[in-house]
């Protein structure tokens, strides 16, 4: 049993477009939750760069403030009183510092920004600056006077030798670093944490602390989904924060609620799912439609096919479309330009071929035969209506100088000019060919003595102008030699006009070039 191309065609189609209707709906979602995903991981990984930089900003700033303190000359020598009032006047200008001070290499607070000094020989900095002989940062840790999270930025102060004598303390309050967090915090989706050196957490968002920093740095790594204590789905971004120089190698965490990361992609879920309905709906117009287009472009080939069988090359087979009718329009449509374009052909070498039976070669001047045969043509159109007409025979003097010196280009150059300048002396009714070699013919119809005599002066004087060749790199000079027949009085053929007009020619050449001679072969015949 033969199945028709057209229900061949709708099944094929209807298949396709459940399957693309299917795989559009999967490649959505797929595409769509993978983009937004990546979008909200890189968005939370600038995030925790730019709070790392405030960060590592505010340390260093506290740090180098300290070091400008440790620079201070002899600070150690000077009396208590102006060691308190330098402490004094830069913890006023920072107000987050809750105490500086000097301290011997016994431990012994030297001088405060305020209070009483007292023994810090117990303290892990000192420990730690005894140890090392190097100012360092310490983790955080509650002050014990004031209960306040606080770091200790210490520098040592260095006798000449070189030696430690001491060094300056501050203790910083790590509220501007919890205000930095805090800030990030604002989003409800979004926790951001920063630990020490210890793991041990700087800043937590409100209610959420973690007692392991370790676990939750690890999860932050990976860059998997993880499940929050509070059984959410989340990812996170991680960043250390490490100022070698100042021992800081703190941590920076933020974790993001994935569900809720997820949440504006949900309608767009929806609308996807909305437009795959109403594409299923579209299916079966669109089969009925691909229907009646298929066969309507088959029908329209074939109309085509016809009339350029016909000889009508201006036929197009419009069709807009991929598939293998599309094909078939293209290739018809290529056929036909082929077919249209070697007619063309045909005709332009046909006009071409014509031509170079008619004109020269070199000048585009008409050549002997088109001459001849439009100069019968006028007389005969004359012959009995008292016309007269008049015939030059033009040949150029000192052309074969101009070859010997400059070349053939050169002097075909020339010729080229000699035939413009020709036409343009000649107007529009007058006839001028190039017999070959420098001879040039002109023939003008309808022309009195007076007129004929002007005619060949202004050709004289026209071609004894300089011509430029080669660009204006050669400047050539030649002259004309005229010899002129008139109709009727001296023959009443154009054959016995050329002769005429050739003899009258070599008698202007004998008598010195550069002029024009009339025949009077007429005149010695009476």
């Amino acid at each position: 049993m033969k199945v028709s191309i057209n229900k061949k065609y709708t099944f094929v189609v209807s298949v396709a477009l459940f399957a693309t209707v299917l795989a559009f709906m999967g490649l959505v979602h797929w595409a769509v939750v993978g983009y937004y995903e990546q979008k909200v991981r890189l968005g939370d990984t600038q995030l925790t760069h730019i709070l790392a930089m405030h960060i590592t900003r505010n340390i260093r700033a506290e740090d180098e403030i300290i070091g400008m303190l440790a620079d201070y000359p002899d600070l150690l020598d000077r009396p208590i009183e102006e060691q308190r009032f330098v402490l004094l006047k830069t913890a006023r200008n920072h107000p987050h510092y809750e105490l500086l001070s000097t301290v011997d290499m016994n431990g012994d607070q030297i001088a405060r920004s305020w209070g009483d000094p007292g023994p810090r020989g117990d303290r892990a900095w000192f420990q730690n600056f005894v140890r090392t002989r190097r100012g360092a940062i310490s983790d955080v840790y509650v002050s014990r006077s004031t209960g306040n999270d606080i770091v200790t930025i210490t520098k040592g102060l260095y006798g000449a030798n070189g030696n430690p004598e001491g060094l300056i303390m501050a203790d910083i309050r790590t509220s501007d670093l919890k205000n930095l967090i805090s800030s990030a915090n604002s989003d409800p989706d979004c926790d951001v944490y920063l630990l020490d050196n210890s793991r041990h957490v700087i800043a937590a968002p409100l209610g959420k602390e973690v007692d392991d920093g370790d676990d939750l740095i690890a999860h932050a790594q990976s860059g998997k989904l993880f499940t929050t204590p509070d059984g959410r789905r989340a990812i996170g971004a991680y960043i250390g924060i490490d100022i070698p120089e100042s021992n800081v190698h703190w941590s920076l965490v933020l974790v993001r609620d994935y569900d809720a990361a997820l949440a504006p992609i949900t309608g767009i879920l929806q609308r996807t799912l909305t437009l795959g309905i109403i594409i299923a709906l579209l299916a079966v117009f669109v089969l009925y439609y691909m229907n009646r287009r298929v066969t309507q472009g088959f029908l329209r080939a074939g109309q085509v096919i016809r009339l350029v069988g016909q000889g009508d090359y201006s036929q197009r087979f419009e069709y807009q479309g991929s598939d293998e009718l599309g094909d078939i329009a293209k290739n018809l449509n290529h056929m036909t330009d082929l077919l249209a374009r070697a007619k063309e052909k045909r005709q332009a070498d046909a006009q071409k071929i014509q031509n170079m039976a008619y004109h020269d070669g070199l000048t585009g001047l008409p050549n002997r035969r088109h001459f001849m045969n439009t100069a019968r043509r006028v007389l005969v159109e004359a012959y009995g209506k008292d016309r007269l007409a008049a015939l030059f025979f033009i040949n150029l003097d000192k052309f074969k100088e101009v070859n010997d010196t400059y070349g053939h280009a050169a002097g075909d150059e020339l010729l080229i000019e000699v035939g413009r300048r020709l036409t343009e002396v000649a107007g529009r009714i007058e006839i001028v060919c190039r017999l070959g070699g420098d001879e040039f013919l002109m023939f003008l119809p309808g022309a009195n003595e007076l007129e004929v005599e002007k005619k060949a002066q202004a050709v004289i004087d026209e071609l004894e102008q300089p011509f430029h060749l080669s660009g204006g790199d050669i400047v050539a000079f030649v002259s004309a030699s005229i010899g002129i027949a008139r109709y009727p009085e001296d023959a009443k053929t154009v054959d016995d006009l050329v002769q005429l007009a050739d003899a009258a020619m070599y008698e202007a050449k004998q008598n010195g070039r550069g002029r024009y001679v009339v025949s009077h072969a007429g005149t010695d015949s009476k």
